[in-house]
């Protein structure tokens, strides 16, 4: 369905309008090579909140080359992710829809993005379960819409990847002519460390 509709956008065309403004950006303007002088080594990865309001959270993420954001989920929220230097890989999951509740999801993308792709919308039922890893240094905005919420129901979860359980799984699972079911694995709640 229509992206507005599903992230139920108090505003028509509020997505549009951040999607446009996030694309504008670029490393300069966040002063991204004095952050990363500064970043508190040997952190694994580490946060800049930017900006929040009540329909969105914008955030700065520094992630050192060979580290990674851990697999996570943002329920009911949308999310532009946009690369200002350095290059990410993302790899996204959806839950399986056909298994309510059974902590089964199943590989949606895995993908490279670098500061020249323009924004990632990540939906909230299209690869909102997600990892992000720095294949070299790498800073990248966040813009979550609408903003973390723990009071509201739309906290930020972390995961762990289990086995792949294809072989439980009878049924072909297919989406644009593609049998899924070697990519369906089970997703434990987890917590970060």
């Amino acid at each position: 369905g229509d992206v507005l509709t599903e992230v139920r956008a108090p505003v028509d065309g509020m997505l549009s309008i951040l999607k446009n403004a996030m694309d504008l950006l670029d490393a300069a303007e966040l002063e991204i090579p004095t952050r990363f002088s500064a970043f508190p080594r040997p952190s694994e990865w580490h946060v800049h909140e930017l900006h929040t309001h009540r329909y969105f959270q914008l955030n700065l993420f520094l992630v050192p080359s060979g580290n990674s954001i851990p697999l996570h989920g943002h329920p009911l929220l949308a999310v532009l992710l946009r690369v200002l230097t350095g290059s990410a890989r993302v790899k996204a999951y959806d839950w399986a829809e056909e298994h309510p509740w059974s902590g089964l999801a199943r590989a949606t993308y895995d993908r490279v993005i670098r500061e020249t792709d323009g924004s990632l919308l990540v939906l909230p039922k299209r690869g909102n379960v997600h990892s992000v890893e720095a294949l070299e240094d790498c800073a990248f905005v966040d813009l979550v819409y609408p903003p973390y919420s723990e009071h509201d129901g739309r906290p930020c979860h972390y995961y762990q990847e289990g086995e792949h359980v294809s072989q439980h799984v009878a049924a072909p699972i297919e989406r644009e002519g593609r049998d899924f079911r070697d990519q369906i694995l089970r997703v434990a709640e987890g917590r970060l460390i």
